[in-house]
């Protein structure tokens, strides 16, 4: 999870574990089968629309303001927020999709370009407000919680037909700058440190962790990836190797060697993710297709741990 005041907040597409170990399958694998780049797709919108929002509240928000993104939580059922922005006066919960197309909720379904969606995704967004309400309760009665569910592709539409008030807004991308400058005309009084820190106990008491983290791949996975250093500039596998760097002779971008092994050793990790010592010498010289001293890498490795 991401804690931030909003200007030092900023969504990386490289903040995603899972995102990163399907670029390293593509990178090393050429292809990536039709779950998978159904997972990427997925993944990069979501990554793509939280960075929008974000970007929306470091020009329109306060800076007094803290927010908390990718809350994974469990009060008596697991559930996400994209982000919980906490204001002098409130707590929003804010859901953000980046849907391309008209979106519309009938008959308590979802759909999507008129093709029906799997999931209730209004229903799940008034349940997280209720369930956050509640948790917000247990800091002080009073906290007045609220919810914004946002659509931030620029070609969104949406239609809610409903014949009861849901328990938060529902926003297009033209009227979120709207939405927060009047936000931060009622909603800015400093937060203490003493404040943040009781919202941060509050949340940490239901924080899990988020399930849809990737999992290891398999041996056979492994042994068909391609093997070499890939250059920091541009991926190309065509570098030249020197006693202490590597030079790309593609884009001619030139790395120190301790440090194209410590990102050989990050590839290990992401691609072995949640392995206990998944990441070894062995792992990071056969990915570095043994152009690299196994000495040497264990030097490196060994210092690193210091």
């Amino acid at each position: 999870m991401f804690t931030y005041i909003f200007c030092k907040g900023v969504i990386s597409l490289q903040s995603n574990d899972k995102l990163l170990q399907l670029n390293l399958l593509v990178l090393r694998n050429g292809f990536l089968d039709k779950y998978q780049l159904d997972s990427r797709h997925y993944i990069l919108s979501g990554l793509l629309g939280e960075a929008l929002f974000s970007d929306f509240v470091s020009r329109y928000g306060h800076k007094s303001w803290a927010i908390y993104s990718d809350y994974w939580f469990n009060y008596g059922k697991r559930m996400q927020a994209d982000f919980l922005l906490v204001t002098s006066e409130r707590w929003l919960v804010v859901e953000v999709k980046h849907y391309d197309g008209r979106f519309e909720y009938k008959g308590n379904e979802c759909y999507l370009n008129d093709k029906l969606m799997d999931d209730n995704y209004l229903l799940a967004m008034d349940l997280r407000v209720k369930k956050i309400r509640h948790m917000a309760q247990e800091l002080n009665q009073d906290i007045v919680v609220e919810g914004l569910f946002v659509f931030i592709h620029e070609n969104s539409e949406a239609k809610v037909h409903l014949d009861y008030a849901l328990d938060f807004d529902v926003k297009l991308r033209n009227e979120l700058k709207g939405f927060l400058s009047q936000l931060k005309r009622t909603d800015n009084r400093q937060l203490s440190d003493g404040h943040l820190r009781k919202v941060d106990a509050v949340l940490d008491k239901y924080r899990v962790k988020n399930p849809f983290l990737p999992k290891p791949i398999k041996q056979e996975d492994w042994a068909g990836l391609t093997k070499g250093i890939n250059c920091c500039t541009c991926d190309s596998f065509d570098l030249a190797y020197r006693h202490k760097t590597v030079i790309c002779n593609d884009c001619g971008a030139i790395e120190r060697k301790d440090a194209a092994i410590l990102r050989m050793a990050e590839q290990v990790r992401i691609l072995f993710y949640g392995e206990d010592y998944a990441v070894t010498g062995a792992r990071v010289y056969e990915l570095c297709d043994k152009r690299i001293s196994i000495n040497a890498i264990h030097k490196v490795l060994r210092d690193s741990r210091k």
